[in-house]
């Protein structure tokens, strides 16, 4: 499958594949597949029929700093599918990660305006699903995770920093399909 010319405003954040340098505008990437910030790193590698593309939202896509903003936006491409992983690179707050996620995912004009782009130019299933990479341990995020999802209208999973972010994708869409047959 190839990928979609994305339109200039957003292809301008995409990451390089030879990631950020020095270069302020993609200072957190790394490489075409994955964000780094304060230490906080998370990589979505593709297999061979998949292809990933990294795209900056704070700082790039998104400038307004009046307005809440989350760290980057994964589009992962598989056969007839496409993901679009929002990510939020956090220490330990994690309600102000929720907000951020959903202020984006629920408001943002601009991520609309791709999801409304990748629907009208391929025929494809796409699934939205949002990630807080934080190293505070699972115990300490559930314990707020219900009353956040109802409080932000949103659904979102942790993962620690480091950790194979495909195979939290894939796994979970798999589980899916074989309860659906």
């Amino acid at each position: 499958m190839s990928l979609p010319d994305l339109p200039p405003e957003f292809n301008c954040c995409v990451c390089p594949k030879a990631g950020g340098g020095k270069t302020e505008r993609f200072r957190h990437c790394l490489g075409d597949d994955g964000f780094d910030e304060n230490g906080k790193k998370i990589k979505l590698k593709a297999e061979r029929t998949e292809r990933v593309k990294a795209i900056i939202l704070d700082g790039c896509l998104l400038t307004n700093q009046n307005k809440l903003r989350c760290d980057g936006l994964f589009l992962f491409f598989r056969t007839n599918e496409i993901f679009f992983v929002l990510i939020e690179l956090k220490g330990t707050d994690i309600e102000h990660a929720c907000k951020q996620l959903s202020y984006v995912k629920n408001n943002c004009d601009e991520y609309k305006d791709l999801l409304k782009f990748i629907k009208d130019n391929m025929k494809i299933n796409i699934t939205e699903k949002c990630f807080i990479v934080s190293p505070l341990g699972l115990k300490e995020v559930e314990k707020y995770r219900e009353e956040y999802e109802r409080q932000y209208n949103i659904s979102f999973r942790f993962i620690l920093p480091g950790s194979n972010l495909r195979k939290q994708l894939v796994k979970k869409n798999k589980k899916i399909t074989e309860e659906k047959q």
